[in-house]
Protein backbone atom coordinates (compact mmCIF):
# COMPACT_ATOMS: atom_id res chain seq x y z
CA UNK A 1 0.00 0.00 0.00
CA UNK A 2 0.96 3.81 -0.81
CA UNK A 3 -0.19 6.88 1.65
CA UNK A 4 1.53 9.36 -0.70
CA UNK A 5 0.74 12.36 1.28
CA UNK A 6 2.04 10.69 4.58
CA UNK A 7 0.05 12.39 7.47
CA UNK A 8 1.32 15.98 6.07
CA UNK A 9 4.95 15.13 3.96
CA UNK A 10 4.06 15.88 0.78
CA UNK A 11 1.60 18.28 1.90
CA UNK A 12 1.60 22.30 1.49
CA UNK A 13 0.86 22.42 5.03
CA UNK A 14 3.53 19.69 5.77
CA UNK A 15 3.79 17.18 9.09
CA UNK A 16 2.60 17.58 11.94
CA UNK A 17 5.37 18.31 15.15
CA UNK A 18 5.16 14.49 15.87
CA UNK A 19 5.60 12.69 12.63
CA UNK A 20 8.21 10.10 12.97
CA UNK A 21 9.94 11.07 9.37
CA UNK A 22 13.68 12.36 9.87
CA UNK A 23 14.10 16.10 10.29
CA UNK A 24 16.16 15.40 6.77
CA UNK A 25 13.08 13.97 4.95
CA UNK A 26 10.58 16.64 6.71
CA UNK A 27 13.12 19.12 5.51
CA UNK A 28 13.64 17.43 2.23
CA UNK A 29 9.64 16.95 1.38
CA UNK A 30 8.98 21.32 2.66
CA UNK A 31 11.67 22.50 0.23
CA UNK A 32 9.89 19.79 -2.49
CA UNK A 33 6.73 21.61 -1.21
CA UNK A 34 8.50 25.19 -1.82
CA UNK A 35 9.80 23.87 -5.55
CA UNK A 36 6.62 22.98 -6.75
CA UNK A 37 4.43 26.24 -5.63
CA UNK A 38 6.98 28.07 -7.08
CA UNK A 39 6.87 26.78 -10.25
CA UNK A 40 2.73 26.78 -10.60
CA UNK A 41 2.48 22.52 -9.22
CA UNK A 42 1.03 20.97 -6.38
CA UNK A 43 3.14 18.71 -4.45
CA UNK A 44 0.19 17.04 -3.73
CA UNK A 45 -1.13 16.34 -6.90
CA UNK A 46 2.66 14.46 -8.08
CA UNK A 47 2.43 12.75 -5.09
CA UNK A 48 -0.77 11.22 -5.71
CA UNK A 49 -0.07 10.80 -8.99
CA UNK A 50 3.00 8.93 -8.63
CA UNK A 51 1.26 6.50 -5.98
CA UNK A 52 -2.12 5.95 -8.56
CA UNK A 53 0.63 5.31 -11.79
CA UNK A 54 2.57 2.76 -9.59
CA UNK A 55 2.34 -0.49 -11.02
CA UNK A 56 3.74 -2.28 -7.92
CA UNK A 57 1.60 -0.65 -5.81
CA UNK A 58 -1.53 -2.65 -4.88
CA UNK A 59 -3.55 -0.21 -2.86
CA UNK A 60 -2.97 3.87 -2.35
CA UNK A 61 -4.94 5.36 0.71
CA UNK A 62 -5.34 9.09 0.70
CA UNK A 63 -6.31 10.71 3.65
CA UNK A 64 -8.21 14.48 3.31
CA UNK A 65 -8.92 17.02 5.50
CA UNK A 66 -11.38 19.00 3.60
CA UNK A 67 -13.45 19.57 -0.03
CA UNK A 68 -10.56 20.99 -1.81
CA UNK A 69 -8.04 18.11 -1.04
CA UNK A 70 -11.00 15.99 -1.90
CA UNK A 71 -11.86 17.33 -5.93
CA UNK A 72 -8.35 17.70 -5.94
CA UNK A 73 -7.65 13.65 -5.52
CA UNK A 74 -10.64 13.05 -7.93
CA UNK A 75 -9.03 15.40 -10.64
CA UNK A 76 -5.51 13.45 -9.88
CA UNK A 77 -7.66 10.06 -9.99
CA UNK A 78 -9.32 11.45 -13.33
CA UNK A 79 -6.65 12.25 -15.09
CA UNK A 80 -4.87 8.67 -14.80
CA UNK A 81 -8.00 6.83 -16.15
CA UNK A 82 -8.97 8.98 -18.57
CA UNK A 83 -5.79 8.97 -20.45
CA UNK A 84 -6.58 5.60 -22.04
CA UNK A 85 -4.12 3.43 -19.44
CA UNK A 86 -4.69 -0.17 -19.69
CA UNK A 87 -3.07 -1.20 -16.37
CA UNK A 88 -0.86 0.24 -13.70
CA UNK A 89 2.35 -0.32 -15.43
CA UNK A 90 1.12 1.42 -18.58
CA UNK A 91 0.15 4.39 -16.79
CA UNK A 92 3.47 4.68 -14.54
CA UNK A 93 5.41 4.52 -17.55
CA UNK A 94 2.93 7.61 -18.93
CA UNK A 95 3.05 9.58 -15.76
CA UNK A 96 6.39 9.19 -14.86
CA UNK A 97 9.01 7.76 -17.26
CA UNK A 98 12.60 7.54 -16.63
CA UNK A 99 12.99 9.96 -19.44
CA UNK A 100 11.93 13.82 -19.52
CA UNK A 101 8.25 12.92 -21.70
CA UNK A 102 6.03 12.56 -19.11
CA UNK A 103 2.93 12.61 -20.66
CA UNK A 104 0.27 13.06 -18.38
CA UNK A 105 1.96 15.99 -16.34
CA UNK A 106 1.64 19.80 -17.50
CA UNK A 107 4.67 21.78 -17.97
CA UNK A 108 4.89 23.40 -14.97
CA UNK A 109 4.54 19.78 -13.19
CA UNK A 110 7.29 18.82 -15.72
CA UNK A 111 9.22 21.54 -14.32
CA UNK A 112 9.15 20.97 -10.87
CA UNK A 113 9.55 16.56 -11.47
CA UNK A 114 12.91 17.28 -12.96
CA UNK A 115 14.10 19.63 -10.11
CA UNK A 116 12.81 17.22 -7.55
CA UNK A 117 14.38 14.43 -9.54
CA UNK A 118 17.79 15.74 -9.76
CA UNK A 119 20.24 13.26 -7.59
CA UNK A 120 22.48 15.47 -6.96
CA UNK A 121 21.31 18.83 -6.42
CA UNK A 122 17.46 18.09 -5.87
CA UNK A 123 15.83 18.24 -2.18
CA UNK A 124 15.92 14.94 -1.54
CA UNK A 125 19.69 14.17 -2.68
CA UNK A 126 20.77 14.08 1.06
CA UNK A 127 18.08 11.55 1.76
CA UNK A 128 18.62 9.63 -0.88
CA UNK A 129 22.17 9.00 -0.44
CA UNK A 130 21.81 8.60 3.31
CA UNK A 131 19.03 5.68 2.78
CA UNK A 132 16.74 8.02 4.85
CA UNK A 133 14.34 8.48 2.73
CA UNK A 134 11.82 6.21 3.48
CA UNK A 135 9.95 5.99 7.29
CA UNK A 136 7.77 2.91 8.18
CA UNK A 137 7.94 3.39 11.93
CA UNK A 138 10.14 0.34 12.27
CA UNK A 139 12.92 2.40 13.21
CA UNK A 140 10.78 3.56 16.10
CA UNK A 141 8.92 0.25 16.78
CA UNK A 142 12.96 -1.19 17.25
CA UNK A 143 13.85 1.83 19.65
CA UNK A 144 10.75 1.43 21.61
CA UNK A 145 11.46 -2.13 21.80
CA UNK A 146 14.77 -1.70 23.14
CA UNK A 147 13.77 0.54 26.04
CA UNK A 148 11.69 -2.15 27.35
CA UNK A 149 12.97 -5.02 29.94
CA UNK A 150 13.87 -8.07 27.64
CA UNK A 151 13.10 -6.98 24.45
CA UNK A 152 10.14 -8.14 22.57
CA UNK A 153 10.87 -11.50 22.82
CA UNK A 154 10.42 -11.20 26.84
CA UNK A 155 7.61 -9.07 26.70
CA UNK A 156 5.71 -11.01 24.38
CA UNK A 157 5.86 -13.73 26.74
CA UNK A 158 5.01 -12.39 29.58
CA UNK A 159 1.80 -10.81 28.08
CA UNK A 160 0.87 -14.49 26.61
CA UNK A 161 1.35 -15.59 30.53
CA UNK A 162 4.49 -17.78 29.86
CA UNK A 163 8.15 -17.54 31.58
Amino acid sequence: AAAPLSMGLLTHSGPPYWHPASKDLKAACRTASEICGERGANVSSLATLFALAEGRVACTLIGMKDIAEVDRAVEDAIRIVSNGNNGAQQAAEKVFPPSSDVALLTEKEKCALELLRDKAKGPFARVWSSGTFQWDGLAVAEEFWESVKGGKEEAEMRMRGSS
